[in-house]
């Protein structure tokens, strides 16, 4: 699956396991904090459009431009990369913009990108504006990231942060995010994280964040849905752009539910989930499209409050507790594909141990962080 060469490039197979742009995003990251030399063939080989789509062009170019790398093959489509970093160097005062040139998602370039400002040089805070989709399918929207993922990340000693200027739907995007990045300094790591128990949730600390473009009707539609479906959750509907007067005909909706512990803040149940309506399909077929979304939301809400890491954290986690300087354990569901995947690449490039271990129903991963350079 890889391999090294007499040149010492480390060759990726983009194809195996998942076989999409996590491989992309976690290696370009180890390459660049390591200074390696990669090349990878089969690009996004397991999905049905493979090669490069615009938001990993954008997150390669970023990171390239975060050590001088020299990059073969960094266009749309392209199915082979070889990515020859630097050192990398510090960011300037402007700080970095990235446009992604479509809906593409933001938070897939944030992935790519946390983890490589963690440990580039300056005394920051760091700050990358990119645009594009913020809230878009087969992506994490970029609540999660703000409310979920990034404060169980300060609690590893990542200082990062999120503001969303303006948000940005399929099929246009036009979303503007802002990541903001104190690096760890002077060759320091991150601290492991243990996270095995399962977090008491606050009384009335149930709330439901909606985001979209939508009618005011489709509006009224969505909170009439929400509050029959969901009574006990508290609905936030800051996030939405409405246009009065039925001059919108179609446009994105979605939803997060979340759950806080009362005692540290953090989130320990969350479902969310996005579509889309048309006026093409009258009041019925927009309140179907509601009542699915509402549907599916809770489902993945109710899946996560039985576990102790919700399925979409449990493979962001990894290349945290891989780059870390002391032992992880957290306790998840069924392992999915995507955290198979990002264990089997920090144990590629990292000399980190990873152990997943059966527990009445749970799995517990461990890992036993090494050099970060394999």
């Amino acid at each position: 699956m890889t391999s090294s060469s007499p040149m010492h490039i480390l060759s990726i197979q983009g194809n195996i396991l998942e076989g999409g742009g996590q491989i992309l995003r976690n290696s370009i990251a180890y390459a660049t904090i390591q200074r390696r030399p990669i090349r990878i063939t089969n690009i996004r080989g397991g999905r049905s459009t493979p090669g490069l789509r615009k938001q990993h062009l954008a997150g390669i170019l970023a990171a390239a431009s975060l050590c001088n790398a020299q990059v073969e093959g960094a266009s749309v489509g392209s199915t082979e990369l070889t990515y020859v970093p630097g050192p990398l160097v510090e960011i300037p005062a402007t700080g970095l913009r990235v446009d992604i040139g479509s809906a593409g998602a933001c938070s897939l370039v944030i992935q790519a990108l946390l983890p490589i400002l963690l440990h580039a040089p300056g005394p920051g805070p760091f700050k990358v504006v990119v645009t594009g989709g913020t809230d878009v399918p087969f992506s994490p929207p970029m609540d999660y990231l703000s409310s979920v993922l990034f404060p169980r990340l300060r609690t590893m000693g990542v200082c990062a942060s999120i503001d969303v200027a303006a948000r940005g739907y399929m099929p246009a995007g036009g979303g503007e995010v802002t990541l903001s990045v104190v690096p760890l300094g002077n060759g320091q790591r991150i601290q492991g994280i243990e996270w095995v128990g399962k977090e008491s949730p606050a009384d009335g600390s149930q709330l439901c964040v909606l985001t979209g473009s939508m009618s005011e009707d489709v509006l009224g539609m969505l909170t009439t849905s929400v509050a029959e479906s969901l009574p006990a959750f508290t609905v936030d509907t800051c996030n939405i752009s409405t246009a009065a007067g039925g001059k919108l005909k179609s446009g994105a909706m979605g939803m997060m539910l979340i759950d806080k512990c009362a005692d540290t803040g953090q989130v320990v149940s969350v479902g969310s989930n996005l579509s889309t309506w048309t006026k093409k399909k009258g009041n019925d077929g927009i309140q179907k499209s509601i009542k699915h979304m509402v549907q599916l939301a809770l489902q993945e809400y109710e899946h996560s409050a039985a576990h102790v890491v919700d399925e979409y954290q449990q493979d962001q986690l990894i290349i945290f507790m891989a780059l870390a300087h002391s032992p992880s354990s957290i306790v998840t569901g069924e392992l999915s594909l995507h955290t198979r995947t990002a264990i089997h690449f920090a144990q590629v490039f990292t000399s980190a141990e990873f152990q997943v271990e059966a527990v009445e129903g749970r799995n517990v991963i461990r890992c036993i962080p090494g050099s970060v350079q394999k």
